[in-house]
């Protein structure tokens, strides 16, 4: 059984919080979630987040969670759901 060691000299990103070394990625490198903001638009919520690798390397995106595909959701919900997307976005602009 092998243990893994979580990277502990790797600084999180301004403004990130990260979650723990969960999971490996595909040249199997430690990866860490991270999320900058969330923004709660009812049944669906926006977030900016990302992931970040034990080299230091990270990125981050506009991510949704909440609604399943081909879901509906009523007029009031999608105003909600697209103005969390352009607040998430302007955000992501301010962040670079």
């Amino acid at each position: 059984m092998s243990t893994i060691h979580e990277p502990t000299n790797v600084p999180v990103p301004a403004g990130a919080t990260p979650d723990g070394w969960h999971s490996v990625d595909h040249d199997g490198v430690l990866v860490r979630s991270l999320e900058w903001s969330r923004y709660d638009a009812g049944k669906i919520s926006v977030s900016i987040d990302g992931s970040q690798r034990a080299t230091g390397e990270y990125d981050k995106r506009i991510a949704f969670y909440g609604a399943a595909e081909g879901e509906t959701i009523t007029a009031d919900q999608a105003r909600r759901f697209a103005a969390a997307l352009i607040e998430a976005a302007d955000e992501l602009d301010k962040l670079g």
